[in-house]
């Protein structure tokens, strides 16, 4: 479910909107949240409300420079279960709460946007049976794979923290070679 996150949830509270279940085979999911002045948190799913709306603390004046607008993860730290699962391709931060009205405009400035739905419905039936094929064999070897790391003992702390240490060596765009 999508939720509104606040500062240590002193304007959180559930849309109690319906599960995301298509997510991840819809495509992109356009989201919405406005914060009004008299403290009224709407959402918003692809253009229309989602869930309820509530009320909560007035909004939070935080100094210049002193804020942060967090996208995807709960604190400013990921971790445990603080990050999406999923990807953001755009975003946009306005000064005030839009009206339902302009929040449909967003999303239709999203248009060009190629929804997987439409990718699929352009297939043709072997193509299509191939993607599902495709799909279930990439689910057994995520399957698999998570077995494989739920089974795998995890590592002393000293080995891990060296395994930790080559494995950001090898992530580095760039190696220095010394002589």
């Amino acid at each position: 479910r999508w939720v509104a996150g606040s500062d240590r949830f002193t304007r959180s509270a559930p849309f109690n909107g319906t599960d995301e279940t298509d997510a991840a085979t819809a495509g992109l999911v356009h989201v919405a949240i406005t914060y009004a002045a008299d403290g009224t948190v709407t959402g918003y799913r692809d253009g229309q409300p989602y869930g309820k709306p509530f009320r909560v603390a007035p909004l939070a004046d935080y100094p210049a420079h002193e804020g942060q607008l967090l996208l995807g993860c709960r604190h400013g730290r990921g971790g445990g279960n603080r990050l999406l699962t999923g990807r953001i391709a755009r975003a946009r931060f306005y000064d005030r709460a839009l009206s339902a009205e302009e929040i449909a405009r967003t999303r239709s400035l999203e248009d060009t946007t190629l929804r997987e739905a439409d990718l699929i419905a352009a297939l043709s039936p072997a193509q299509r049976t191939e993607l599902e094929n495709l799909r279930r064999e990439l689910a057994s070897i995520e399957s698999q794979l998570q077995t494989t790391r739920s089974q795998a003992s995890p590592l002393p702390p000293e080995t891990q923290a060296w395994a930790d240490l080559a494995q950001a060596l090898l992530n580095t765009k760039e190696f220095l070679y010394l002589r």
